[in-house]
């Protein structure tokens, strides 16, 4: 008669063993399909840069639920694997650059052992996306092309040197070889919301290919103070101090803002616009405030040059002046 073999104390721990060798070396994975697209871009930038994190699905679960102080994502690692939180109202409301740039601070936090790094750059922008709060802050702000570059290469190097396009400019050492257009005051301009007074004008320059320092002077108080050229606009509120730069694209993930810390307007007030190549430098009083490059915002449906103007709502006229100069060849 054969008897029923009773289980050892030693099989029992082969047992357990096996279960837990797969445990580790399974491939769970549970990312809502929304943000599976991100967690790819995340292995492919990655692998640009020679790093294989081929596995990073293996046991990362991510999930949508509330997450306390406005926070747009979490995340915890532990020997079980990756956790990511994300809040589903933020999620909705950020576009495709934005979404991709939180789950990449996410990863940073769990796959690379990152943590906050909230120094800033020469001109106070973020230094790196792993700036805490950054999913509310940084990630929504500046990702053109060249600062997505810059951001993904310091997430995975955070000793990654400064990109050789990030140069502040002086304004000062600047090369006038010719004026290019000079006006004054204003025209009036009223909506249904708003009155707007502005110049606005075709301005006689190649923008794709001419190098200029574009300034606007105003010698008064107002509520609102701002320009447009290219489907850029640029604008100072004096009562919030707020200055941005911003476009809003053709599709959601094309919109780029940025903004500057509080700034007390003076009269007289200068902004300034400098294109050198591919770059955009933007100037408050002769002081550089920010730089993005330009091939960004070139659409097929943006004729070169665009109109400029400038504006203030329920303030009085303004007294401007407008000068457009060409700078030599670098």
């Amino acid at each position: 008669m054969k008897r029923n073999s009773i289980p050892t104390e030693s099989s029992f721990l082969k047992v357990l063993g096996l279960v837990g060798m797969f445990a580790l070396t399974g491939c769970h994975t549970n990312v809502p399909d929304d943000v599976s697209v991100y967690v790819d871009s995340f292995i492919h930038e990655a692998e640009l840069l020679g790093h294989d994190f081929s596995d990073v699905r293996r046991n990362l679960t991510v999930e949508f639920t509330d997450l306390p102080d406005n926070k747009g994502g979490s995340s915890k690692s532990t020997f079980f694997g990756n956790h990511i939180k994300l809040a589903p109202l933020i999620w909705k409301q950020m576009n495709d650059r934005q979404r991709e740039m939180l789950v990449f601070h996410e990863l940073g936090h769990c796959v690379l052992g990152r943590k906050h790094k909230n120094e800033t750059l020469l001109l106070g922008e973020c230094a790196s996306i792993m700036k805490e709060g950054g999913e509310n802050t940084c990630v929504a702000d500046i990702y053109s092309e060249s600062w997505r570059s810059y951001y993904i290469d310091e997430l995975f190097d955070a000793d990654v040197q400064l990109p050789g396009w990030y140069w502040v400019r002086d304004i000062a050492e600047l090369k006038a070889i010719d004026t290019v257009a000079r006006m004054d005051d204003s025209l009036l301009y009223a909506s249904s919301q708003a009155k707007y007074y502005g110049i606005n004008t075709t301005l006689p320059f190649n923008n794709r290919v001419d190098d200029y320092l574009l300034t606007l002077e105003y010698d008064s108080v107002n509520d609102m103070y701002g320009f447009g050229l290219n489907g850029l606009t640029i604008s100072l509120i004096p009562e919030t101090g707020e200055f941005s730069v911003s476009h809003v694209g053709q599709l959601d993930w094309m919109t780029y803002s940025f903004c500057a810390e509080k700034i007390l307007p003076e009269i007289p007030l200068r902004f300034s616009m400098l294109k050198l190549g591919a770059f955009y430098h933007f100037y408050v009083n002769e002081e550089e405030k920010h730089m993005m490059n330009t091939h960004y915002f070139q659409t097929d449906t943006m004729k070169q040059p665009e109109n400029m103007y400038f504006a203030t709502y329920g303030g009085s006229s303004p007294t401007a002046k407008l000068s457009v100069m060409q700078i030599g060849k670098r």
